[in-house]
């Protein structure tokens, strides 16, 4: 009996001691995962802190507001006319009044932008309700706006958030960097521009852009032929005049040089007068 006791004793003994709690083991594999996640958290910081950096570079800006606003041609929001781009650079034009010269001289400017065509009827009556151009041609609302006034000439191109180009402005874009006699080459060609006789197909003034085969280096059309077109004179005029430039479709192939200049009171109201305007390049 005795021993059946010490036997069932040492049973509960043995049960007890196994049973017992058992001691933690450290995750060191946990600990390892949120360490590696620590670090990359870093590094992912780390590449957003360069990259934000390089988005506010003021040279990332500049070159990005460079690419963004000195395009080919644009279109400008008020008359929502097609502007092409004359880059910056040096141009031959010609001297200025009293300083004769065959070449031309050398010219150094920004760039800026001018309207692809002549400024139309329909561009110009958005700007003066009381216009009307047959007081002076037919009806025809995509020709060029002609009897407008040097002064509201200047006036529409101030409204559209332009201006009227100078003479040099005016040429470099007729002609580009290289001196030429006419926008498409040293060549006369009847057929490239509305000037006077049938040769052309018109007898009159023409909507614009009818002759794309004359078109300048720079885009623009009609630089030659069709109207003349108001300038902003860089030196002084003589007698207070202003300066017409281009020909129109009335002139004849000796005028319509690219370096004629014509002489008017910017009070005339000629059916052979228009208008394109200028404005700069931001960049």
């Amino acid at each position: 009996m005795i021993r059946i006791i010490a036997i069932i004793v040492c049973a509960l003994f043995v049960f007890s001691c196994s049973t017992g709690p058992k001691k933690k083991r450290r995750s060191y594999k946990s600990k390892h995962s949120q360490s590696q996640k620590k670090r990359a958290g870093k590094k992912s910081s780390s590449k957003t802190a360069q990259k934000s950096s390089q988005k506010t570079n003021p040279k990332s800006r500049s070159a990005e507001r460079r690419q963004n606003l000195v395009l080919p041609s644009i279109v400008n929001s008020k008359d929502q006319s097609s502007m092409v781009l004359v880059d910056s650079g040096k141009y031959f034009v010609t001297p200025p009044v009293g300083k004769p010269s065959s070449s031309g001289v050398q010219v150094n400017l920004s760039a800026f932008y001018i309207d692809r065509f002549e400024i139309t009827v329909t561009q110009f009556k958005k700007f003066d309700s009381k216009y009307n151009e047959t007081r002076f041609i037919n009806t025809c609302p995509e020709c060029p706006a002609v009897g407008v006034t040097w002064s509201q000439a200047r006036d529409y191109c101030f409204w559209a958030g332009k201006i009227l180009p100078t003479e040099v402005q005016w040429e470099a874009a007729a002609q580009g960097p290289v001196r030429r006699i006419w926008p498409w080459g040293n060549r006369f060609d009847p057929k490239k521009a509305n000037l006077m006789g049938s040769a052309d197909g018109i007898d009159g003034v023409a909507n614009v852009g009818s002759y794309p085969s004359g078109v300048a280096p720079s885009g623009a059309q009609d630089m030659t032929g069709n109207v003349w077109e108001w300038v902003a004179t860089n030196s002084k005029s003589p007698l207070n005049q202003q300066l017409v430039k281009g020909g129109g479709w009335r002139t004849q192939q000796g005028f319509s040089i690219i370096s004629a200049r014509n002489w008017v009171s910017p009070k005339m109201q000629n059916p052979t007068f228009g208008f394109r305007c200028v404005k700069k390049a931001k960049y």
